[in-house]
């Protein structure tokens, strides 16, 4: 008998592995670079380099399900009165924090995506040979390309070196605010990229795509920075803000462990950029669970 639902074979971690690896080999131009700031030179050296320019981004991986046409249930009849007939049909189910049961997750990830680009990234497969497929596949020739204004041109400039992995990731932008615990959400999507938000339906249109597609709407966005010395105390209070305000001083304890001499929260507008963007990364990672990565160009 057929299952009608199928789990992911694969971990979520294997999966962010997949593409931190194509985006070492694939992403980087000669003038910029793209990382979590754990993973830079700089801090191996110490934050030794300048930021000359940087764009942070956001991302929460997500692990596909995949529903089949004989999949009866409501995220299928959604589905059908807003797409038609399908033969089959991906999603994931937003997280609930375990001590609020609110969409923190989701919120903060939507907070952010006021002044920044984010996206949750869900493969558009779920068994593990086919995860094994995109991570060794070897490219026939490299596709430079670069977005801008909408469309994808040949070109030096912005150049991106795309893989197949990332032409088979979905990139889902998160539309709305969460404030009540009930009902449980999902985003589903198919490989046309036919998105959809539940519980009530609601199709995003342009708000779903491929994540080749993001990462060319980052580098279009960090290309018109015209290389802008980077400010980050907009996003220092945007991050600060996600916690009740009787908790945020105690965020003090992750500006320590970057900046041991460092007094309380305010100190990390004092610090130098690499730095904020190493605290800003770890917060958002242990209590939120989201990624931060960055575009930048730095100097030494």
């Amino acid at each position: 008998m057929t299952q009608t639902v199928e789990a992911s074979e694969f971990i979520e971690e294997d999966f962010i592995g997949a593409i931190e690896r194509e985006l070492e080999k694939n992403v980087y131009s000669r003038w910029m670079t793209i990382s979590r700031i754990s993973q830079s030179a700089e801090r191996v050296l110490g934050y030794d380099g300048v930021l000359t320019s940087a764009l942070p981004f956001y991302i929460q991986f997500k692990r596909s399900t995949l529903y089949r046409e004989e999949y009866s249930g409501k995220l299928s009849s959604d589905r059908k009165a807003v797409f038609g007939l399908e033969h089959y049909f991906y999603g994931f189910e937003l997280h609930k924090d375990s001590k609020t049961g609110l969409f923190e997750q989701h919120n903060a990830l939507h907070a952010l995506s006021a002044n920044f680009p984010c996206a949750y990234i869900a493969p558009l497969f779920h068994r593990s040979k086919q995860l094994s497929g995109y991570k060794t596949r070897k490219h026939n020739r490299s596709y430079p390309w670069r977005y801008h204004e909408g469309v994808i041109h040949d070109g030096p400039a912005g150049t991106v070196y795309r893989a197949r992995m990332f032409d088979m990731t979905a990139a889902i932008s998160p539309h709305k605010n969460l404030p009540s615990a009930d009902p449980a959400h999902h985003y589903t999507y198919n490989r046309e990229l036919d998105v959809c938000f539940h519980s009530v339906p609601e199709p995003l249109g342009p708000r779903g795509g491929s994540f080749g597609r993001f990462l060319g709407g980052v580098i279009s966005s960090f290309e018109q920075r015209d290389f802008a010395p980077p400010h980050f105390d907009e996003l220092i209070s945007l991050v600060a803000r996600l916690y009740p305000a009787e908790a945020r001083e105690s965020l003090s304890r992750v500006v320590r462990l970057h900046a041991p001499t460092a007094e309380s929260w305010q100190s990390i507008y004092e610090l130098p950029k690499y730095v904020q963007l190493a605290v800003i990364e770890d917060l958002l990672w242990q209590d939120f669970g989201v990624r931060q990565y960055v575009a930048h160009t730095s100097a030494a």
